[in-house]
């Protein structure tokens, strides 16, 4: 992929996300920017623990409704010498300085003896729909908040043939991809690169496997997740072509596929049906969020589908799921992208950009990326010190 084209968040990541899952005892391990806790949290570049729906300990990415926020601290109230005079600071989480509107101030030495506040720092907040500013200081004007994995679909323009799709975010989990003679690129128009598929119940697919990776210690036993795409969905069969997946073996453990008579969305957990949205894809790209928190105590609130920004009613077995209900990877799992383990389960249409967070995202999370990723889903990179 094009070096100029390729985004990489530096910031860092929080234990719940956009197909959103935390599990009860689990926590992200090995990224970088984290702090690794015991139980349903972990902190860090991310901000929100993993079953928080927005907000957190400040930190980056703040969701919606918790504003910026630091560590609270980097040196404030320490003892100092009156030669000391002054010193640099950022109480930001790590990873955080220099990146969007994050940037560090001065401290000075009081005439107590003690270190004042750390003045002139700008530390991360809550981003908003300003396509120019990155303030929640994650690398990219999107909402940045726990996010887990983030494929821009850019590599290439139509007739090439990367091997890989990349992931721009911290601990990389690039998706290798299996044309046939179903899948390739397409640059449909400036910021629109994108997969496509051309028929349906063929092959193509893109994959990679789970265990030892950041998908594994973020998605075994979840409960909150949120998967953001980007779609142009042409024709669907009622073989359940999928969109994504976490299987083991043919064993579907969290699965987005599609269904006819009547059109809709269905999710999966474990082999079982969570929710389904009777919903017709507008023509054309459409940016669909689904969001799960199996933590919730109303089965309404479960799980949720957001399509162009407006929340559709699902419709849930009965009985419902349980509440707590975990993502079962306790075997060696896959994730797939546009088909099945057997590879003949695609859809008719394209998929210009996915990504995952392990958190909830929120009503006003959803609606900023949204309009963001319709204008442009290939790169939202920001310039470093923004301005406040």
């Amino acid at each position: 992929m094009d070096a100029a084209r390729r985004t990489r968040w530096t910031g860092g990541v929080a234990a719940a996300g956009t197909l959103l899952l935390v599990g009860a005892c689990h926590v992200l391990s090995g990224l970088d920017g984290f702090e690794i806790t015991e139980g349903n949290q972990a902190s860090g570049v991310g901000g929100g623990g993993a079953d928080a729906a927005s907000g957190g300990a400040g930190g980056n990415g703040a969701g919606a409704g918790g504003s910026g926020g630091g560590l609270g601290g980097a040196g404030g109230g320490e003892p100092c010498a009156a030669q000391d005079g002054k010193r640099d600071c950022y109480t930001g989480y790590p990873g955080t300085e220099g990146v969007g509107i994050c940037k560090g101030g001065t401290q000075h030495c009081l005439e107590d003896g003690y270190w004042g506040p750390c003045e002139g720092e700008v530390v991360p907040d809550t981003e908003t729909d300003e396509p120019t500013r990155d303030k929640d200081c994650g690398g990219t004007a999107l909402v940045d908040r726990a996010l887990l994995a983030r494929y821009f679909i850019n590599e290439a323009a139509t007739g090439t043939a990367p091997a890989v799709l990349r992931d721009s975010a911290p601990g990389p989990v690039d998706l290798a991809l299996d044309y046939g003679s179903n899948l390739s690129f397409i640059e449909a128009w400036t910021n629109r690169r994108g997969l496509s598929w051309a028929d349906m119940n063929s092959a193509g697919r893109a994959s990679a496997s789970v265990p030892g990776t950041k998908l594994q210690d973020a998605l075994a036993g979840a409960r909150v997740l949120t998967l953001e795409a980007v779609v142009d969905i042409a024709s669907i069969s009622n073989d359940i072509p999928r969109l994504f997946s976490l299987d083991v073996g043919t064993s579907e453990r969290l699965g987005l596929s599609f269904l006819t008579t009547p059109t809709r969305v269905r999710l999966s957990m474990n082999e079982q049906e969570a929710s389904t949205w009777p919903l017709s894809f507008p023509t054309g790209r459409a940016v669909i969020h689904v969001i799960l928190n199996t933590s919730d105590p109303d089965p309404a609130e479960r799980w949720k589908l957001y399509l162009n920004g407006q929340l559709f009613p699902g419709t849930r077995p009965n009985p419902p799921l349980p509440e707590g209900t975990l993502v079962d990877l306790s075997q060696a799992a896959t994730m797939l992208v546009g088909n099945t383990v057997a590879n003949n389960g695609s859809f008719r249409g394209h998929l210009f950009y996915l990504a995952l967070y392990v958190t909830v995202f929120s009503g006003l999370e959803v609606e900023l990326n949204t309009g963001l990723l319709l204008d442009n889903d290939d790169d939202w990179r920001t310039p470093t010190l923004g301005g406040p």
